[in-house]
């Protein structure tokens, strides 16, 4: 089984461009390599098989983009504290 998340990591590093842009290009060309992988199989796999595929690559797509996510500072994280302890966090009513 294709380790996606370091498949798509090798492919950003290469590249040497880490910039949102360039990832969500390499994600999308991820996804058409296994389209055209899915297609290529005779006879079809089952759709549960190929839904469980594209649910790992989106998994690895997460996971590599989590390692992106930009990390909050201490200040970020005290004001977001504050910001929970004085109830400004709480989400408006539903109308």
């Amino acid at each position: 089984m294709a380790d996606f998340a370091a498949i798509l990591r090798k492919n950003i590093e290469k590249l040497g461009d880490t910039t949102p842009d360039v990832r969500e290009k390499i994600y999308g060309k991820a996804r058409e390599a296994l389209e055209r992988k899915i297609a290529a199989i005779a006879p079809a796999p089952a759709q549960a098989v190929i839904d469980r595929q594209f649910d790992k690559l989106a998994e690895a797509v997460s996971e590599v983009e989590a390692e992106y996510a930009t990390p909050l500072t201490l200040e970020d994280q005290l004001d977001d504290l504050d910001s929970l302890l004085s109830g400004e966090s709480d989400p408006a009513p539903e109308p």
